[in-house]
């Protein structure tokens, strides 16, 4: 078992967007973030998806044999939230972020970009497509 820092994963996730406009935190900005909360996932057990949610996590749970972003330990902390920083003052804003069609590179849109970026740079695939 990893034994994690969960005092630095909160804080390098409040570094990557305080004091920022909210449409334009990167997935540069949360790169500490994700070495901190890194994690490896078996070769060929990662399952990517977009905009197949109930499909891909209903087979997740039926097969067992693969997993999602949500069932890896960073997508697993953050997968529901959403956030972003004050450009005023420290700290998250928990109530008025932009949406993901809002702005290209708001808070919580670019964190998934990097984690799916971070998760799959260590991946050899198998692609199979799913559809609805």
């Amino acid at each position: 078992m990893t034994v994690r820092n969960c005092s630095g994963i909160w804080q390098e996730l409040i570094d990557a967007v305080q004091r920022k406009d909210p449409c334009k935190v990167t997935q540069e900005d949360y790169k500490r973030l994700a070495q901190v909360a890194a994690q490896t996932v078996p070769c060929d057990k990662t399952l990517l998806w977009s905009r197949t949610n109930n499909l891909v996590h209903r087979y997740t749970k039926a097969t067992e044999n693969v997993v999602t972003l949500e069932d890896t330990f960073l997508g697993f902390l953050f997968n529901g939230l959403t956030w972003c920083g004050k450009t005023s003052r420290p700290g998250l804003n928990y109530k008025s972020c932009p949406a993901w069609d809002e702005c290209e590179n708001n808070s919580v849109s670019s964190f998934w970009k990097m984690a799916s970026a971070a998760v799959s740079n260590n991946q050899d695939f198998v692609l199979y497509p799913a559809f609805t």
